[in-house]
């Protein structure tokens, strides 16, 4: 997605949430507003609509075009401080995951916890409150970090996406690995965050919390989420209620984003996940080819999304409270390195073996691959959860079927929590 300046006599339509209908209402607007608009170039149509200087259309939309235009007012606000909030709660609401646990048979593990079993809602919280690995640092770290937090205003930019915290929970401190990405933020009741229509069940306790007055909510994007795997969301959205004022909290959290069944396929689950390590989250979702609760042909919990892509809506709600927030990282402990590293391979040129190795800040699902000049994946070097440190794999120049490669330039790819490194290596024969 593109963010695009629009010239103050440009109109601007807001597309509400909750309705299909093509009706729309005006709400009064101050005279000097500055807007930005996401433009997929599918949706300007819809989003280049006429109005005057002093209202806003909010018009209802089909599901793939909700909340595509958000506005911004620099006004000066009574509390325009940065302010960080830590997620102290996550939990994945929709759709639910099942899975076959030996002798109790298909469950639903998406608040299982019973037998030495976690499903995921215990694992998250687990995670986002103790330092099981104890690296000194809390396993799971979100952070929402206004900029500044404008409550009074209309909005303003905020930053979104995982950052290290240290144990324990009660005095944590957080900061960066690397810039957490920008998005810019509107705080207007109207666009509280909502389901997409058709898209949740009704059956599934508990049910999907949807934040209200006064909100903020923020269009992502295309994102990669930590939720103890990398988690790959489409037009994906966060909202919460600001609690207290100044905000010391956010509460009725949401996050929204559509899974491709292209990307469940593919997401593998970690092994230390009891029973569903190694199995790709579609075989744990109603309507996945394996799932044990209403498998494929069965349309299940499976979605449209956009562009017509076959998936799941997910939703988490979540809660998120102040914390001390370092701009730019402090210093590098002993033993933790600030970020994925991937190094350059020796020897380069190389014959018949290179060495590569490559750091991890902390414990990830890794996927190291090797491409051609033309980008065809020709082996795969590593895939699988490896612990926080230094890691060293060889290539020995051979394919995945175990026939050596022509001399020639190749790409060596790391993947890791949604980061990618890249390192060039020449085969000489």
């Amino acid at each position: 997605m593109v963010f695009e300046r629009v010239g103050l006599a440009d109109p601007l339509v807001l597309c509400r949430p909750l309705r299909r209908s093509s009706t729309s209402v005006k709400r009064p607007v101050p005279q000097v507003i500055t807007r930005h608009l996401l433009q997929p170039p599918q949706l300007r149509s819809v989003l280049l609509q006429s109005l005057s200087m002093t209202t806003i259309t909010f018009r209802t939309c089909l599901a793939g075009a909700m909340l595509t235009g958000l506005a911004l007012q620099p006004v000066p606000a009574a509390h325009a401080a940065k302010t960080a909030f830590r997620l102290t709660d996550l939990d994945w609401r929709d759709p639910h995951l099942f899975a076959i646990v030996p002798v109790l048979g298909c469950l639903d593990l998406t608040n299982f916890n019973n037998f030495g079993v976690l499903g995921i809602n215990p694992a998250l919280q687990n995670a986002i409150q103790t330092d099981v690995d104890a690296s000194g640092d809390l396993d799971l770290n979100l952070l929402v970090v206004f900029d500044p937090l404008n409550q009074a205003g209309s909005g303003g930019t905020l930053a979104f996406g995982e950052v290290t915290c240290t144990a324990p929970l009660a005095t944590t401190t957080c900061e960066p690995y690397s810039p957490l990405p920008l998005y810019p933020y509107d705080n207007t009741p109207a666009l509280c965050l909502g389901a997409v229509p058709g898209t949740t069940n009704a059956g599934y306790s508990p049910a999907l919390i949807t934040p209200g007055s006064p909100c903020f909510v923020a269009a992502l994007g295309d994102i990669v989420l930590d939720v103890l795997f990398p988690l790959s969301l489409k037009d994906a959205y966060i909202a919460a209620t600001y609690s207290g004022d100044p905000a010391t909290g956010l509460v009725n959290g949401m996050l929204r984003g559509f899974l491709t069944e292209v990307n469940a396929n593919s997401t593998i689950l970690p092994a230390s996940l009891a029973v569903v390590g190694g199995m790709p989250i579609s075989s744990l979702l109603r309507g996945g080819v394996e799932c044990c609760s209403q498998p494929s042909p069965a349309t299940g919990d499976k979605d449209i999304g956009p562009g017509g892509a076959a998936g799941w809506y997910v939703y988490f709600n979540f809660m998120a409270t102040v914390v001390p927030y370092a701009e730019t990282p402090t210093a590098v402990r002993p033993g933790r390195v600030s970020s994925l590293e991937l190094h350059a391979p020796m020897p380069n040129p190389f014959n018949p073996l290179t060495t590569i190795r490559y750091t991890l800040p902390r414990a990830s699902l890794v996927a190291m691959d090797v491409h051609d000049a033309q980008g065809r994946r020709v082996a795969l070097l590593v895939q699988g959860d490896r612990d926080a440190g230094e890691h060293v794999i060889t290539w020995n120049g051979k394919d995945a079927g175990g026939v050596s490669v022509s001399s020639g330039v190749y790409f060596v790819r790391l993947e890791a929590r949604g980061e990618v490194r890249v390192r060039k290596v020449v085969l000489l024969k």
